[in-house]
C-alpha cells in the first residue's frame, strides 16, 4: 500500500496556527516520511529575475535527497538552483518525529519563477515524484517518456511501482476529482 496521508489546511489564520497544524497531522499519520511543498516569497516586491528552487533539511541523512531534488527539477524546468539548505528553526522540520523536507517551488514574487513553474509544471510534478517514489522504496512508471528522458528515469517492472500520467485534463476540478 501506498501511504496516502496529502493534508491540506483550510482552517489556519496565521503561520504559526498553520504550522501546528501541518506538525499535528504529520505526527499523527506515521507513514516514515514527510514531505511538504510551498511556493515563496522574498521581501524585495514583484521582480522580473528568477529567484529560484531549494529544498530545506534538517536531518544530515536527507541532505542527499534534497540535493537530489535540487538538481532534477532545475534541469527540467530552468529554475535557478538555490540547493539544498540545512535550517533548524522551521517546525515542520524540527517538531516532526519523521524526517521531513521542505521544498520550495519557487517565489510567487518574481516573474521568471512563475513563468517557469508554470511552463515545465508537469516535468517538475514528475521530477519530485519519481525521486521521493525512490527514495521510500517504489519505482515511478510515466508514460511521458519525453518528461521521464528529461531526468534520466526509466520505467521498470519492479513491484512496487507509479504511474503517472500528464496532460489528461483541461479542467482543474476533474483532475482533481480523478486524483
Amino acid at each position: 500500500n501506498v501511504p496516502n496521508s496529502l493534508y491540506e489546511d483550510k482552517v489556519s489564520k496565521n503561520k504559526t496556527v498553520n504550522i501546528h497544524h501541518l506538525v499535528a497531522h504529520h505526527n499523527k499519520d506515521r507513514d516514515g516520511f514527510v514531505w511538504t511543498g510551498h511556493l515563496n516569497s522574498s521581501a524585495n516586491g514583484i521582480i522580473n529575475e528568477g529567484i529560484g528552487f531549494e529544498v530545506l533539511y534538517v536531518n544530515p541523512k536527507l541532505k542527499l535527497l534534497a540535493e537530489e531534488l535540487c538538481t532534477a527539477v532545475c534541469k527540467v524546468s530552468g529554475l535557478v538552483n538555490r540547493g539544498a539548505k540545512y535550517r533548524d528553526n522551521l517546525g515542520v522540520l524540527i517538531n516532526t518525529v519523521e524526517p521531513a523536507l521542505i521544498i520550495e517551488f519557487g517565489f510567487v514574487n518574481s516573474k521568471k519563477d512563475v513563468q517557469l513553474l508554470e511552463q515545465h509544471f508537469d516535468a517538475i510534478c514528475y521530477a519530485v515524484a519519481s525521486i521521493l517514489a525512490k527514495a521510500i522504496g517504489f519505482t515511478f512508471v510515466n508514460s511521458n517518456a519525453d518528461v521521464s528522458s528529461q531526468i534520466g528515469y526509466a520505467t521498470t517492472d519492479e513491484a512496487k511501482t507509479f504511474q503517472l500520467q500528464t496532460n489528461q485534463f483541461t479542467d482543474m476540478k476533474k483532475a482533481e476529482a480523478a486524483a
